[in-house]
């Protein structure tokens, strides 16, 4: 079963063909769930006209620079772009990788060629809820409690791992969207600010109270999920260092088009579709070494899949 280009998809195959029940629920392994989780999700499921749910995906465990720059940073977007868009935008085409559910009968309507696109596309979290929308099915977010751990990464893995995301990113959204799109983070514009204006006063105070804000929605929106402030008052500093980090980020893919991945070298199409460029390159790539998965059926009506981008048990 060993086919997709990204190996998590490999594993969401094996684990689905495995599945007993209707229900499906998907969940990467480094992800913090209650016991409630499962009866969450089906309940969402359940709603009249929900084909899919998904959970916004928000990050706990920062221990290192990197983790935290990645951590804070992250859920800082997460309460404000993705409950704006939860708000706004009626046809959903965004379903965070780490934690969707659907229903079995309707993906397999779908046919074997679903599961051949999935495997030619690097955005798992993209192309799943494309294949529901495309077809009229609703795409839902609900807070649901179950966080991704995300610990023990060096500065290079995590700045390796958003280069990927930012070149996925421009692949679907094109080069100059995603250098306009900048302007959407408040942090980058108050440092634009601070340039042009030769570092006036007026500006450095507009850049303070940016990062204000911002470490103030980081602490409410820690309260309500965590239920603490520690991990923001630790690493407010890496806040504003967030957001200009996503300069870096769309330069260094601005002109590019092909990523290194488990070896090989791809290309990424506009709608995130790879296409091997090459078989076999000779240099490492210096990525995490693959992760087991795990498969449980834990209910009688629904089959819970955690996946990495190793193999399924």
């Amino acid at each position: 079963t060993r086919k997709a280009y990204w190996r998590k998809i490999d594993a969401y195959y094996d684990g689905y063909q495995k599945a007993t029940h209707n229900l499906i629920v998907i969940s990467d392994s480094d992800t913090i769930v209650e016991r409630d989780y499962v009866s969450q999700m089906v309940g969402a499921l359940h709603e009249p006209g929900v084909s899919v749910v998904t959970v916004p995906q928000y990050d706990t465990g920062m221990n290192t620079f990197a983790t935290a720059l990645k951590t804070l940073g992250n859920n800082c977007d997460v309460a404000v772009y993705v409950m704006l868009m939860n708000t706004f935008v009626k046809k959903k085409k965004v379903a965070w990788g780490h934690s969707f559910g659907f229903r079995k009968s309707e993906f397999d309507t779908f046919g074997e060629q679903a599961w051949e696109r999935v495997r030619h596309y690097f955005g798992d979290d993209l192309v799943l809820p494309t294949l529901f929308t495309e077809r009229g099915k609703n795409v839902v977010y609900r807070h649901i409690y179950c966080p991704v751990r995300y610990s023990g990464k060096s500065l290079s893995q995590m700045l390796e791992q958003q280069r990927r995301f930012a070149l996925c990113q421009k692949a679907a959204l094109g080069p100059w969207f995603l250098v306009f799109g900048l302007l959407l983070f408040p942090q980058v514009v108050a440092a634009l600010y601070v340039l042009v204006s030769a570092f006036s006063f007026a500006s450095l105070k507009l850049f303070l109270l940016v990062w204000a804000v911002r470490t103030l929605v980081s602490l409410i929106f820690e309260k309500l999920i965590f239920g603490t402030f520690k991990d923001t008052l630790k690493y407010f500093w890496t806040i504003p260092l967030w957001d200009l980090l996503k300069v870096y980020f769309s330069y260094c893919v601005f002109g590019q088009t092909e990523i290194q991945y488990h070896g090989r070298l791809y290309r990424v199409a506009p709608d995130t579709r790879l296409v091997e460029v090459t078989k076999d390159l000779s240099r490492p790539l210096g990525l995490e070494a693959d992760k087991e998965c795990r498969m449980r059926n834990c209910s009688e009506q629904t089959s819970i899949i955690y996946a990495t981008s190793g193999s399924t048990r």
